[in-house]
Parts: C-alpha cells; structure tokens; sequence
C-alpha cells in the first residue's frame, strides 16, 4: 500500500518509489536497515558514524528516532522555503493530511492528541465494573453508562427537567400561560440558579483573595453569556450569529411546548436584554489591569454603592448552603471585579419581570440542553453550525465522556494514569522545569530594563514556582479517592437526574471554600487532559499526564524534540508569572506592586512592542488581524517560553559534553530540530468561523502565529536556519521581553 505521506516498510516498495520525495526514500532505506539490525541482532540502541563534509555524525538508529524522523517527513513540506513561511515549511503535508472532520470547528495537534486520550478513556469508562473497581471508579463508570443510555433518556422526555423548573425555579414564562409576575422574585430566581451552579445576570463565586492569597473571599462580576462572548452582541440586531442565537432559543421554547408567536416575542426580548448586558460589562481588553479588577467593599458598602436589588438577602441566601451554612454580616468582605458593569446593571433591572425570568431560565436551559433528548442536541447542532461551522454533531460517547472526566476527574485520571502513564515522563519533567528555571535566571541577569532589586526578586519568584506534573499522588490512595466522592451517589438510570446532582455539586463544593483556608498544592485540574496551566495566586505551574505524550513528550526521541515542544511548553507557563497580568503578582500570589515604577514602565513599553507586532498578523481564514491587546499576555509566554528553553536545551548539551547522534534520514542539525520540534505542535486547520470566533473572544494567537510570530522574533531561529535579514522570517525589528 502506497499513500501520500506515509512512510512504510511493508513488503516492496519499488511500486511507489517514484511517488516519493527525497526525504522519504531517504528515511525507508535508513529504517529497512533499523528492522534489520534490530531483527537479526536485537539491537535497541544503534548509532553509526557516516561522513558529512568536514565532520563526522553519528545517527541514530533506534526505534523511538525512526518514529521521530517519519513523524518529521509527514508534515514538512520541503518545497517551502523555512525562511519564507515556516508554519507551511514545518507543517505543510501535515495540514493537507488532516481535513477538518465534520463535527469539528479546527483540527490540530492538540485536536489529534485530545482524541487519543478521549478514546482512551472511552474504553476504560465502558469496561465492565469489577469487583477489584474501587468506589470512586465505580461511580465514574455508572455516571458514564447513564449518559449513554439515550433510550431512556429519551422515554423520560423532559420530566425530570418540568420538575426542576416549575419546582425549584418558579416557571418558564414563556411556556406557562399562568405565570404571575407578581410570584417573581429576581433575588429568590437567581439564588436558586446558583443552586445549580448557572449565574445569569450575576455571577459570584468564592475565590482566593488576590491580595492575601492564604484566604478566600465572595467574589462578584459580570456573567458570561449565552454566546461565545461579549464581542457577539455588539454587532447588528441582524447579524447571522445573533439570528442563530435567536433562532435557537425561539426553536427550544416551542419544543418545550410554548406557543411559536410568543416564544418569538419573547426571545426577542431576551436577546435585547442580553445585548444591554454586555453592552455594559467591560472588555476583555480592559480587563487585564488585575488592580482594576480588585475593588473590596463590604457587603454594607455594595448595598449602599449599587442600589435597587437586595444584596444582603441575595448572599446570605446563596451561603445558606446544605449542611454547612456560612453566615454573613453587613461587614463581610467581597470584591467588585467590574463596578461599572453593576453601576449601570441598576437601571437595567427595572426591566419588565417577564423578560428577567424568561432570560434567567433561558441561560438554565441552555446550559442543560446538550444532555436533553436527540431533538433538542440537534437544534444546538444547527446553532453550532452557524457558530463554528461544524455540519454534524460529535457523537454521543464523546460527550459523556467529557462529562464524566469533568465530573470525576480523579477517579477517571486514576484509570487512565494507571495504564498509560510513564513515571519516567515525571522524573525527565522535574529536571527539565529546574533547567528551565536556571535558563530564565541566567536571562533575568541579561534584561537590560529591569534593575537589580526588581531582578533579585523576579528570581526568587521564578525559583519558588510549586510545580505539579502528571497527576496529584493522592488518586492512586484508595481511601482519599473514595472519600473525595462520598458525597456522591449516581443512578444508573436517570442520567438528568445525575446531571442536576453534579451541577448542584460544583455549586457547593466552591461555596463551602469560603472560611477555609487556601491549599496552594491543591490541584486545579484532572490529570487526563491535554493542557498546561499558570496559576498567578498560587504561583504554580501544571503539567496533566494527558499533555506529556507525542508530539510534546516522548522519552524515546531526541532531547532537541523534547526542548522544542514540552520544554517550550514549560517555558511559556513560567513566563506566564512574568507577562503584563502575572507580573503584578509576587512570589507568594500576593497582588502588589513589586516592581518599582521605572522598571513597569520599561516592561510596558517592551509589552507593547509584542502588542502592535501581533496586531498586523492577517488571520488569512477570517481575513482578519489578530487582537494584539488581547492576546499579549500569552504572546509574551510564548516568546519567553521559546527563549528559555532553547537555551536551557544548549546548556543541557554544553553540561553533558557532546550532543545526540542525528535522526536518520535527515539533514537537521539539533538546533534545526529543536524549532521543529516547536513548530509542529502548532500544526492546525480552522474553518472560517472557527478563526472568527477565535479573534473575538480567545486569548491566544491562532497556531500559525504562534509559529510565526515568535520566531519573528528569535535570533537563534534565524541562525539554526540560516535566514537572511530582511527575509520573511527574519525581519530587521525583533520584539524581546524576556
């Protein structure tokens, strides 16, 4: 079999030696000769010398570096120039060989690797319970076959949902043709949405105190809405996202069994409520400054500040939580995230009670839709079509899986540690994050804008970063895992009755935090997720088992691959702590100004050379630029990132004395791999709306540029490579922070 891309060594391959490139017929002849070594003489590790020019290299030529090298070979695309475009240089073939699947916005490395995992998970969560299965995972797997069950979710229909909202939630005005405005209570309504961890209008929430991070306190903000973002409602009543929005709600209301001509009226109204509400909630641009996010008061001075809505009565209620009541006075202490968004929200409850309780119950609705019957999942496949561009719905194992993962991360992370990770992968992390540190130190000694006082401190902070990797020890402990679910009970045959229990769950189980003191070694994720993870009030840094395979990780391929991916990875979440939000925190989490004035405003004015540089980049799937102000903080990661770990990856070299022998098949010198290595984890294909909705509502550059924007900027890049001044790649103005 001879396919495009693909290197293989089945049988002859005279039949489409024609077909292949350079490279590949270069690689096949290099692993024929590892199988047969390996056959005949069951070597493991092989290198051989061979002469190139003036010096003499070794290649290597075990199993994990052919894999290496063919992995390479199925995304370059070597008839691109790297110093004209190296994200098509880097990852050409790879975005011709992976096609966007239908029920996908974009397909990418980490798409690629994320499905590996779920299918993983998948098959252990399917696997029949055993008596040897703990509690804890006998929960997971009865959560998850609950929600596979779709014939009965279908026969019970809705009923569990009609008793929820009539019972718990006062009534759905717009299918309820005896709703009394006068039964409304706007406090009673949003109190008991929290109940079920859904903040409409409001959201409040316990968090660490950013300012004595050794304690929590009553956090409140503005909501997030029903769309991806605020930037949706800020266009034309008839742009064709907000339409489909409409649409949407419109078409559930009516299945819900409200009459067609009122459910249209008043889902208008909501959707005109809802384009108020972030008409005056503050940007995302604007939010970055976390001083202007932290205004303390209590909770006297938020009646007395925002007037109009019972704001005592509204918290007390909301901390009268189940079998822990927390009381609170009129001299508790919260913080207003966004005053302006409350100061104008007063006026806007004056709103007619119908269209506040039709929205509130709307935003319930929503969040719960995905988990009703067939007909209703197919109403957000249509709205999600027009959002993401998506054209068929992922399938249904997907989904539970998601949802029991998010729901018992631990007990489904135990399972998947169990089987698929390498505690090897923790030791080589422990060691590479210690380099990473030492590199950013020998850097901090560099910075010609930071003084020594500001430069001793951002040291230790560097130094002090907790770092958790892998998974938290205490899911392989029977006892702590079952008992962080004892609280826990599923039915195997009401899986929306299960939904409603997790969704009242979280509520809790974030509410009850509020005297109890912070633990910073606390993990804030689930192991089996691929993602990494800057925590600004803990100063710590999280590696999930999940992220630390291939393409980021692999123990098997060249250390320059390792550096260039996950080293990068590290790199960019340590420098996380040091971009324009993670520098106004100190070593211990705490907000405060621990720079002095001169030296913010050197950093302000290095940031904002990162700022306008990502702002030219044209999205060519939009045919849009990229919100520098947004996205500075992670393009300063990502930069910084890259810097470190390319010099963490020479002193790792320099100290071990001489470097690893080459990959077979190739001309890459480790230098030239490690910025492979880097590139390819940011190979990707995005639909039109996907690269739309990424604009106006991510915080990261899409992976193109973040291949191309951060390179622009790397001398050592433009030397591996040998790229011209003035060349695409390497432009005269470079942009340096760290």
């Amino acid at each position: 079999m001879c396919t495009g891309g693909t290197v293989e060594i089945k049988g002859t391959v005279s039949g489409c030696w024609a077909g292949r490139t350079i490279l590949e017929k270069r690689l096949i002849i290099v692993l024929g000769i590892t199988i047969l070594l390996s056959v005949v003489f069951s070597v493991t590790i092989i290198s051989y010398a061979v002469n190139s020019g003036d010096t003499k290299h070794k290649i290597c030529l075990t199993p994990g570096c052919a894999v290496a090298a063919s992995r390479l070979i199925k995304s370059i695309d070597e008839k691109v120039d790297p110093c004209e475009d190296f994200f098509e240089y880097a990852c050409g073939r790879w975005v011709k060989r992976h096609p966007i699947p239908d029920d996908l916005s974009s397909i990418d490395t980490f798409t690629v690797l994320r499905d590996e995992v779920i299918n993983i998970l998948k098959d252990l969560l399917e696997s029949s319970i055993s008596p040897k299965d703990i509690t804890a995972i006998k929960k997971a797997k009865i959560l998850y076959k609950s929600c596979m069950n779709e014939t009965l979710i279908e026969q019970r229909n809705m009923t569990q949902l009609e008793k929820v909202i009539q019972n718990d939630l006062g009534g759905w005005p717009v299918r309820n043709s005896n709703w009394a405005p006068k039964s409304f209570n706007l406090v009673s309504t949003l109190v008991a949405l929290r109940r079920y961890n859904v903040q409409p209008i409001v959201s409040i929430a316990v968090k660490i105190d950013s300012k004595n991070s050794t304690r929590n306190i009553i956090t409140l903000d503005a909501p997030l809405f029903g769309m991806p973002g605020r930037k949706y409602y800020l266009k034309s009543r008839n742009d064709t996202k907000l339409k489909a929005y409409e649409k949407l709600a419109v078409q559930m209301a009516i299945e819900m069994g409200a009459d067609p001509k009122q459910a249209e009226k008043d889902m208008a109204d909501i959707l005109d409520l809802e384009i108020n509400l972030a008409n005056i909630s503050t940007s995302n641009e604007d939010r970055r400054d976390n001083e202007k996010l932290y205004n303390k008061m209590t909770v006297k001075d938020l009646s007395g500040n925002f007037t109009g809505f019972d704001w005592f009565s509204y918290i007390t209620q909301i901390m009268n939580i189940p079998n822990k009541s927390i009381d609170i006075s009129s001299t508790e202490e919260v913080i207003i995230r966004d005053p302006a968004y409350f100061t104008h929200l007063m006026k806007i409850l004056s709103t007619d009670k119908r269209v506040l309780a039709n929205y509130a119950i709307w935003i319930f609705i929503k969040k719960v839709g995905v988990y009703l019957p067939e007909r209703f999942r197919l109403l957000i496949q249509e709205y999600d079509k027009a959002i993401t561009g998506t054209t068929s719905a992922r399938p249904r194992w997907r989904t539970c899986t998601h949802f029991t993962n998010d729901q018992l991360g631990n007990a489904v992370g135990r399972m998947f540690v169990q089987q698929n990770f390498d505690d090897e992968a923790k030791s080589q992390m422990i060691e590479m994050i210690g380099n990473l540190q030492n590199s950013f130190s020998e850097i901090l000694t560099e910075l010609q804008w930071m003084d020594e006082e500001t430069r001793l401190v951002a040291r230790q902070k560097a130094e002090e970063m907790r770092d958790m990797i892998g998974y938290p020890d205490k899911i392989l402990n029977d006892t702590e895992l079952n008992e962080e679910y004892k609280e826990i009970e599923y039915v195997p045959d009401d899986f929306l009755g299960n939904v409603f229990m997790s969704m009242k769950g979280d509520s809790i189980e974030n509410l009850k935090t509020l005297r109890e003191s912070v633990d910073k070694d606390r993990w804030i994720t689930q192991p089996a997720i691929v993602n990494a993870f800057y925590s600004s009030v803990r100063n710590s840094i999280t590696f999930p088992a999940g992220i630390l395979q291939l393409p980021f990780y692999d123990k098997h391929q060249p250390a320059s691959m390792n550096y260039g991916a996950i080293g990068v990875v590290i790199g960019h979440e340590l420098t996380h702590g040091f971009d324009d939000r993670g520098r106004q925190f100190d070593k211990e989490g705490n907000l405060r100004q621990w720079w002095s004035t001169e030296v913010i405003n050197r950093f302000e004015a290095k940031a904002s050379c990162i700022e306008k540089q990502y702002s030219n980049y044209v999205v060519p799937e939009a045919n849009m630029k990229i919100n520098g102000r947004t996205t500075v903080g992670e393009n300063i990661a990502d930069n910084g990132g890259l810097k470190q770990s390319f010099r963490a990856y020479k002193n790792w070299i320099h100290k071990r004395g001489y470097e690893e022998p080459l990959l077979p098949g190739l001309n890459f010198t480790h230098d030239q791999l490690f910025f492979l290595g880097f590139a390819q984890v940011w190979c990707g294909n995005m639909r039109p709306q996907y690269a739309h909705n990424r604009i106006l509502t991510g915080a990261h550059s899409p992976g193109r540029f973040r291949v191309i924007g951060t390179l622009h900027n790397s001398r050592d890049f433009s030397k591996a490579f040998k790229c011209s001044l003035g060349s695409y790649m390497n432009p005269e103005k470079k942009c340096t922070v760290w």
